[in-house]
């Protein structure tokens, strides 16, 4: 499972596999794409501005933490409800 999410998550950058080990001129490229990908999320003429791009990241980011909230409260509730017929159907939906 691991390795899947490495595969499809390849070209993400993350600052954290910038490692001091890494070629300087692989740690200067992942900056600069990671760089052109926030320019995109900023109006150049209006940087104060919300951009529909970043707007439509925060709809995404709502949603993930929405959905993280139900997660975790399935989580907690699972222990105790975990023999109610109704619970197990909810949760298998």
């Amino acid at each position: 499972m691991l390795e899947w999410d490495r595969q499809r998550r390849h070209e993400e950058i993350i600052f954290a596999s910038t490692s001091p080990d890494l070629a300087l001129r692989t740690v200067e490229h992942q900056v600069k794409r990671y760089g052109k990908s926030l320019l995109a999320l900023l109006d150049l003429a209006e940087p104060g501005q919300d951009t529909p791009a970043y707007q439509a990241l925060l709809a995404l980011d709502t949603q993930c933490q929405a959905h993280a909230a139900t997660i975790r409260t399935l989580i907690n509730d699972a222990g105790k409800r975990v023999f109610e017929f109704a619970f197990c159907l909810r949760a298998c939906r």
